[in-house]
C-alpha cells in the first residue's frame, strides 16, 4: 500500500500516521502496518528478492521512531495508527539489516554494498534511540540482579480507544479510579506484547482468574521481550564494527554480556531446563509453556554453559512434540487466541530457528515438516485461503484456529512471509504426496458439525 497525498496534506483528517514509501499489511482487518508482522513479513520479501519493498519499510520504521521523538519520547511502534500511540512492540528493526545475508545475498537491502553501509549509518541512532526508549520506560530491576531486565508497561488514564467497550467491561468490577486506570494499562501493555490476549498475562488467583479482568502485564517480566533487546544489542554491535565505531560496539557488547547474565539468573530454570517469565511481584518464575519461552536461542542470548538437549528435552517432556500441525502458543484452553490449540507463524519460526542454530536440525525439521503440511493442506482444503493462525491439535484440514476479540483473518502477512522462509531453508527436505489426504474430510468430515 501507499499513503495517499490527501493524509500528508491534512493530518489531522485521517487516523492513519503518514510513512514516505509504500508497504505491505498484515491483510484482513489488519489494513496498516505492524511492528513486528512486518519483521516476518520482509522475510517473505527477501525470499521473494523485494528488496527495494524492504528498505523502504525499514526507513517507513525509522521515520515513524525519529517523528514521533521530535515531539517527545519515541511513541507507538504498535502499528502506523495515532489511536494506538502508547503502546510500543518489541522492537525487531534492527533484525531486517543483517537479514539479506541469509539469501546469500550482497550485505545490502537494496543493490550494492554502499548504500547498505550509508543505511547503516543512517539507522544506528535511530537504533539507539528506540533502545533508549525502553531503558527510560520499559525497564526494571530488583534486588540481587546483575542489571536490569524490561517488560510490557504501558501508563494510560483510559481505556484503549480500539476497544473501549470491552475494557469498560473489564473493568467494571473496580471501584477505584486508580485500578482502573492500572488495569486499563496492563491491557494495553498486553496489547502492546503482540499477544493480545494470552492467559500468559492473567492472575491466576480470585474470582477473575485467567480473565482479561486479572490482566497483570506490568508485573510480569518476559522471556520474549528481553531475549529480542539482548539480540538487537549484539547486532548493534555488528552494526558499529562494520562502520569503525569501536566505542558503540564496546557499548553494545558490555550491554548484551550484562543482559545475558542477568536472563540467565532470572529467567533460567536449572531444574526444567527451560526459561520461563518472571513474576516480580511474587518472585518467582511462572512455570507454564509458552512458545515466547525460547526466544532466547534465536537472539543469541544463551549463557555460556548452555546445552540445547535440555530445552529438546523439556519440549519432550511437556508432550508439544506430539501434536500434528506443530507447537501450541501454550498447553492452557483459556478461549484466548494466543493459547492452546493455536499456533502462530512468528513463533512457531522462532522456535524453530532458535533449534536450528543451536544444532538441533532434526528437530526444527520436524517441526517445520508439520507446519509446512498444516499451511498447505489447509490452503488447498480452503481454496487458496492462508491464516493468520492455525488449530495445530486437529489433523482435520477444514479446522482453523479460533479464539480471541474478533474473526479469524485471512491473508495473511506473517504466514506467508514465515512460509515462504521456511521453504527457502528447508524445501529440498520436506516431502509431500499428492495422495495425502485427511482421513475425516474424505469419510464426509464431521468436525465442523
Amino acid at each position: 500500500l501507499q499513503i495517499s497525498d490527501n493524509v500528508r496534506v491534512r493530518p489531522e483528517r485521517y487516523s492513519i500516521i503518514p510513512v514516505p514509501n509504500p508497504f505491505v499489511v498484515p491483510g484482513g482487518r489488519f489494513r496498516e502496518i505492524y511492528y513486528w508482522d512486518s519483521f516476518f513479513i520482509i522475510k517473505g520479501l527477501l525470499a521473494s528478492h523485494m528488496y527495494v519493498t524492504v528498505r523502504g519499510m525499514i526507513e517507513n520504521m525509522q521515520y515513524l521512531i525519529e517523528t514521533r521523538a521530535r515531539t517527545g519520547p519515541p511513541k507507538q511502534q504498535n502499528h502506523f495508527q495515532v489511536r494506538l500511540r502508547t503502546k510500543r512492540q518489541p522492537y525487531l528493526l534492527s533484525e531486517p539489516l543483517t537479514a539479506p545475508t541469509t539469501y546469500l545475498v550482497r550485505p545490502c537491502l537494496l543493490h550494492g554494498h554502499e548504500r547498505s553501509w550509508n543505511l547503516w549509518k543512517k539507522l544506528l541512532p535511530t537504533l539507539r534511540k528506540e533502545m533508549a526508549f525502553f531503558q527510560a520506560n520499559r525497564s526494571v530491576i530488583m534486588e540481587g540482579w546483575p542489571g536490569p531486565l524490561y517488560r510490557y508497561r504501558v501508563v494510560t488514564d483510559s481505556p484503549r480507544p480500539e476497544s473501549y467497550r470491552e475494557d469498560i467491561e473489564s473493568a467494571a468490577h473496580l471501584h477505584e479510579e486508580a485500578d482502573k486506570q492500572r488495569l486499563w494499562g496492563d491491557i494495553a501493555a498486553a496489547a502492546e506484547s503482540g499477544r493480545d490476549f494470552s492467559s500468559r498475562w492473567f492472575g491466576v488467583t480470585g474470582p477473575f482468574a485467567g480473565k482479561l479482568a486479572s490482566t497483570r502485564t506490568s508485573e510480569i517480566v518476559p522471556v520474549d521481550l528481553n531475549a529480542i533487546i539482548c539480540g538487537n544489542l549484539q547486532l548493534m554491535g555488528d552494526l558499529y564494527d562494520a562502520i569503525g565505531d569501536i566505542d558503540g560496539s564496546k557499548w553494545c557488547a558490555q550491554s548484551a554480556d550484562l543482559m545475558k547474565q542477568t536472563i540467565h539468573q532470572v529467567l533460567w530454570n536449572e531444574t526444567a531446563g527451560c526459561w520461563f517469565d518472571y513474576d516480580i511481584k511474587n518472585d518467582q518464575h511462572i512455570r507454564m509453556f509458552s512458545d515466547t519461552n525460547f526466544f532466547p536461542m534465536y537472539t543469541k542470548a544463551t549463557h555460556a554453559t548452555f546445552n540445547s538437549e535440555r530445552v529438546v528435552d523439556y519440549l519432550r517432556v511437556t508432550g508439544v512434540l506430539e501434536f500434528p500441525g506443530g507447537v501450541p502458543s501454550s498447553l492452557v484452553a483459556s478461549g484466548e487466541q494466543w493459547d492452546f490449540p493455536n499456533a502462530w507463524a512468528p513463533t512457531m519460526w522462532i522456535l524453530i530457528e532458535g533449534l536450528r542454530l543451536n544444532g538441533q536440525k532434526e528437530i526444527a525439521l520436524q517441526i517445520t515438516e508439520k507446519w509446512v503440511r498444516k499451511n498447505f493442506n489447509m490452503w488447498r482444503a480452503s481454496g487458496g485461503k492462508m491464516y493468520e493462525k492455525y488449530n495445530v491439535v486437529s489433523a482435520c484440514y477444514k479446522i482453523i484456529g479460533g479464539g480471541g476479540e474478533y474473526e479469524m483473518q485471512e491473508g495473511f502477512g506473517w504466514t506467508n512471509g514465515v512460509l515462504l522462509d521456511l521453504l527457502v531453508t528447508y524445501g529440498n527436505q520436506l516431502t509431500w504426496s499428492p495422495a495425502e489426504e485427511c482421513e475425516c474430510c474424505v469419510l464426509d468430515c464431521i468436525c465442523l458439525v
